[in-house]
């Protein structure tokens, strides 16, 4: 019987924040198809969308690496429109 081992995707180093938001998803594992999540601080703008608690992720991908809902690498800057 072949034994088939679960990836596992390395965050170190992934951000602790991503500009005006932070990550809140902590495992001490990630497995293939695992999120960690971001979210903008309230009154931030995503792409130019209200945030309306919009999260951001990251997913765990079967060759070990990391990728954003749109399939890239880096996670959309939060912005704020200040006055």
């Amino acid at each position: 019987m072949d034994v088939i081992l679960a990836k596992l995707c390395n965050a170190t180093g992934l951000p602790e924040t991503i500009t005006d938001g932070l990550r809140i998803t902590y495992n001490n594992n990630y497995y293939v198809g695992d999120k960690i999540l971001y979210d903008c601080n309230l009154g931030s703008f995503v792409n130019g969308t209200p945030n309306q608690d919009i999260q951001q992720y990251l997913e765990c991908q079967p060759d070990g690496t990391w990728l954003t809902e749109a399939s890239s690498p880096d996670l959309a800057p939060c912005e704020r429109e200040y006055n």
